[in-house]
């Protein structure tokens, strides 16, 4: 044999053993194969001696880009020898056993030999061979194999409720032995094989008539006794159910709100941190959310046992509502709807349930790790202090009775602080100017984002589209891409309001901080759990404009805070400030309305739209300290140290020795004045 570029070249004594040899070699079949025959063989012929067959073997051409490279690897990896083939016969003086029938063939120098084996009985020209025997040309070879049969057996059984009755059958079974097919060999032992022939004996009027004699005449499954009887293996099948009595639903109130408080498990940062201080969840309601609706009992239905019996079921039971302080019952429509805001209080005895909305959520201890953080949509009185990196949320009030240490509490309306607050975060109500930086960065983001949603809306009518998503899963690679090339601007604008967003954090509520992390995940990370359809997309952007329209609307609701004494802290109100302890110290203040600090203010900054009144600012080491207000207010302050620097509207001043008494404003001409 030898090889071209193209193809290998066989040689044998005629061509179909060629043909085979070739096959053989290159792992192929014939259909796989292009076969060209060079020269076929010929006879010995006036003394010219007997031509051989010659042939070229080579694969055929496979379609697909996958096969090209795996026939490229296999020849550059694989080289294979090639030898000529010959075919030769070595059958002289042995014996062989093919398609279990014992052949063989003699020879004047070697006479083959057969070993008989346990299971069968070796018989030579008639007479039994006890171990072994030689095999001479005109030997006839014969044998028994005995076969081993094992009976079906199955069983019938009735449950403990008598309801389900099962039957279990075990099918028979032929143990049929053969003989094993041996190569030509001078010395054969045989060997023999147990082939296992399935014999089921079960037949249906059997199981029939053993369900007759058990006197069970209801819910009999036909197709099942059946499955059985044809079974190939072990097998439980129910052949006969009854029918349980179904009883009548009893009346309940069906809420449409989850009404339990509870613990729950951590929540992932964007980052994949757990943060364990959302582990709290409390209910709360709004004036005129429906809380749930009534379900009129429902009727039982009679069921029926094996044995034929009735089965009596029981009617529901109707559930008697009484409404509480803050509810309201709607008859026609069924349906329970809260008067008030806050929390669902509901108490149950028997099938009689009383429902009422309390305004006010009332925390006994302290806000920490183990008690989570508080979001409620009512009021909030808090008997302990919130401690370090703990949140209290109010759509109410929230009163607190002792301290905020590094904690953060946010209102809608007032915060009544009788503690200190150190290093913490006070927000009343949202500034307007809040609002406004957040809408200057929402608003590129929206138009960006809207412009990426609508490109990828396009590219989904491709057919490719479908081909890239099913192969990767998600659109983050598409959406990558596109910030990487059309949508640039959309990277710039998501990653200025994620930052935003992050330093204003403590400011506002949580829906900002889920939309950042949205973004992140699905914008700036491309995780794998971002966007996994355009439909996802759409979530995100419905989320930000309706953030958007909500920024854009200048607040008008004051909410003021009191506390006593703060310190490395930061407050805002939409309303007015007052501290009515020490004071505040190295603290920045923030009011949509007055400032008034009944104590010293030491360093930091206050900015009251409306006023500030101080009764001490500044220190004697000249600490520098901001005070400012807009052009139409004035700011009041006792006694002020040296360093001290005083804003209304535009103008500024700074105080180079200590004085008693100020008031700044600003004249008539726009210049600031001091008294």
């Amino acid at each position: 044999m030898t090889q071209d570029t193209q193809a290998t070249i066989y040689e044998a004594n005629t061509v179909k053993e060629a043909i085979e040899a070739g096959l053989a070699d290159l792992n192929i079949t014939e259909n796989e194969a292009d076969i060209v025959i060079i020269q076929k063989e010929s006879d010995k012929f006036w003394g010219v001696k007997k031509k051989r067959a010659k042939i070229r073997i080579s694969r055929k051409q496979r379609e697909t880009w996958e096969d090209w490279i795996l026939d490229e690897v296999s020849s550059n990896s694989f080289p294979v020898q090639m030898k000529e083939h010959e075919i030769r016969s070595h059958l002289d003086g042995k014996v062989w056993i093919r398609d279990g029938q014992i052949q063989f063939k003699d020879s004047p120098t070697n006479k083959p030999v057969i070993v008989t084996t346990e299971g069968m009985t070796l018989y030579k020209n008639g007479e039994k061979v006890n171990d072994r025997t030689i095999l001479t040309e005109g030997d006839v070879i014969t044998f028994d194999l005995e076969t081993v049969a094992i009976e079906t057996t199955w069983s019938i059984r009735v449950d403990e409720k008598k309801q389900q009755v099962s039957l279990r059958v075990n099918p028979g079974k032929f143990y049929v032995p053969c003989i094993i097919d041996e190569p030509p060999t001078e010395t054969l032992t045989i060997k023999l094989k147990q082939e296992e022939q399935i014999n089921n004996q079960l037949y249906e009027h059997d199981v029939i008539k053993q369900l007759e004699q058990m006197r069970i005449v209801h819910g009999i499954n036909q197709d099942a006794i059946k499955q059985a009887c044809r079974s190939t293996a072990s097998m439980t099948v129910t052949i006969a159910e009854g029918e349980l009595p179904k009883h009548g639903r009893d009346g309940e109130v069906d809420f449409y709100i989850d009404i339990t408080e509870r613990s729950r498990p951590f929540t992932e940062n964007s980052d994949g941190t757990a943060d364990f201080r959302e582990s709290s969840y409390i209910p709360s309601l709004k004036e005129g959310e429906v809380l749930g609706q009534i379900k009129e009992p429902t009727k039982g239905e009679d069921g029926k046992s094996i044995y034929g019996d009735v089965l009596k079921a029981r009617d529901g039971q109707p559930v008697v509502l009484k409404p509480g302080t803050g509810v309201e019952f709607l008859d026609e429509e069924n349906k329970v709807v809260a008067t008030n805001k806050g929390r669902p209080h509901i108490e149950r005895l028997g099938r009689t349930v009383k429902i009422s909305i309390l305004p006010k959520l009332m925390h006994r201890g302290d806000v920490d790790v183990a008690s989570g953080n508080i979001h409620f949509i009512g009021d909030v009185e808090i008997l302990g202090s919130i401690n370090e990196g703990m949140l209290v949320h109010a759509e109410g009030q929230v009163a607190l009775y002792r301290h905020v240490m590094q904690g953060i509490v946010q209102a809608k309306s007032h915060i009544l602080i009788n503690g200190n607050v150190i290093r913490g975060t006070i927000v009343a109500g949202a500034t307007n100017s809040l609002y406004a930086e957040l809408a200057a960065q929402l608003k590129p983001f929206v138009e960006d984002y809207l412009h990426c949603i609508q490109t990828i809306k396009q590219l989904s009518k491709n057919p490719k589209f479908e081909e890239v998503f099913k192969q990767h899963s998600s659109l983050s690679p598409i959406i990558k891409l596109l910030m990487e090339s059309s949508s640039k601007r959309l990277m710039v604008s998501s990653t200025r309001l994620v930052e935003t967003i992050q330093a204003m954090e403590s400011k506002i509520d949580k829906r900002w901080k889920s939309l950042a992390s949205l973004i992140e995940v699905g914008l700036l990370k491309f995780h794998s759990k971002g966007f996994q359809s355009i439909g996802d997309m759409e979530t995100l952007y419905n989320e930000a404009a309706s953030l958007l329209d909500y920024a854009s609307i200048p607040s008008s609701n004051k909410a003021n805070v009191e506390i006593n004494y703060a310190m490395n802290s930061t407050i805002t109100a939409s309303g007015d400030v007052t501290i009515k302890g020490k004071g505040a110290i190295h603290t920045s203040i923030e009011a949509e309305g007055t400032i008034t600090v009944r104590g010293k203010v030491i360093g930091g900054k206050l900015y009251g739209k409306k006023g500030v009144h101080v009764v001490e600012a500044g220190s004697l080491a000249g600490v520098k300290t901001i005070i400012q207000t807009d052009k139409d207010s004035m700011i009041n302050i006792t006694t002020c140290y040296s360093d001290v620097v005083l804003v209304v509207g535009s103008e500024a001043y700074k105080l180079t020795k200590d004085s008693t008494h100020i008031q700044a404003k600003q004249d008539k001409k726009g210049l600031l004045t001091l008294q």
